[in-house]
């Protein structure tokens, strides 16, 4: 997060924070679950603030298969 993003939440200490993204099921592809690693949630929770993080670019990419 920047500097800005961190103001918009009181966000001073990362131990404070917690990062979550949205789970789906994505019929595209024949209803597997799927999740929004582009856009994850951002809480405080000291202030109980948060924000969603439109990230442009993600590196390496993540991919999780369940059994």
């Amino acid at each position: 997060l920047s500097d800005d993003d961190c103001s918009l939440i009181d966000l001073r200490d990362g131990e404070d924070a917690a990062v979550m993204v949205v789970i789906y099921r994505d019929s595209a592809q024949e209803g597997k679950i799927a999740a929004n690693t582009h856009s994850p949630v951002v809480l405080n929770l000291k202030s109980r603030r948060g924000m969603q993080k439109i990230l442009k670019s993600i590196e390496p990419a993540l991919i999780f298969r369940g059994r």
